[in-house]
């Protein structure tokens, strides 16, 4: 082989390389803002969440408090607060899997049906409504 054809080749080489090299670093790059995407959507899903039920829990306590005084607390409120965490349990898209395995919106509903039967003492169930909140916030954590 000649001086030219070793040159022609090494250069055809380091073109090669450099061009496999950005193309690699594309596919790393997106890859890489896409997984960034999903975790970015995955929390906003939770944080809907979360703000719904603690919206819920705060509704829920003060109807319950209010039923029988001469000043009930709005009942649509507390309705609308309710129909708002159910839509967001049932229809967010990248949490989906996360909130059935873990059988949240099921563990929530029951909570409420607790704070309706604990009459003014709110502490147990709003501990474990604090709590199932803090398994939520562990989740969206995790990514």
């Amino acid at each position: 082989m000649d001086q030219q054809t070793v040159t022609l080749v090494a250069a055809g080489v380091g073109v090669s390389g450099a061009l496999i090299g950005i193309a690699i670093g594309h596919f790393l790059t997106r890859n890489s803002q896409h997984r960034q995407w999903l975790r970015d959507n995955r929390k906003q899903e939770f944080k809907e969440l979360v703000t719904a039920m603690s919206h819920f829990v705060i509704e829920h306590m003060a109807y319950v408090s209010s039923i029988g005084s001469v000043l009930p607390q709005s009942k649509q409120a507390y309705l609308d607060s309710m129909k708002a965490v159910y839509l967001i349990a049932t229809d967010r898209i990248y949490i989906h899997v996360d909130l059935d395995k873990t059988d949240i919106p099921t563990r929530f509903l029951e909570i409420m049906e607790h704070f309706r039967d604990s009459g003014s003492n709110f502490d147990s169930p709003a501990d474990k409504a604090s709590e199932l909140l803090q398994e939520l916030i562990a989740m969206a954590r995790k990514g």
